[in-house]
């Protein structure tokens, strides 16, 4: 039997960016795209040593949502995407 819960799209997505480098992470993604909402960036993670930035975004499909993960993985200063 298969556990795996099926994401239904379009939907809004979320993701948790942690970063040594918040002004930074946060132009970068302003210039990825105009339709990324940040939802916080203010919270330190558990040692203090990064900075966690919410953000959510409208995606219609799986390929969109794995690009932007892709994306978001790939800039400076980016240690973890969740």
């Amino acid at each position: 039997m298969n556990d795996e819960k099926k994401i239904e799209y379009p939907c809004v997505w979320e993701y948790k960016i942690f970063t040594s480098d918040k002004d930074y992470v946060l132009k970068e993604i302003a210039n990825l795209s105009s339709e990324i909402k940040i939802l916080s960036s203010d919270r330190q993670s558990k040692n203090g040593k990064y900075t966690v930035i919410d953000t959510s975004l409208h995606v219609e499909n799986e390929e969109e949502r794995n690009s932007m993960f892709t994306k978001l993985r790939s800039l400076k200063e980016v240690h973890l995407v969740i």
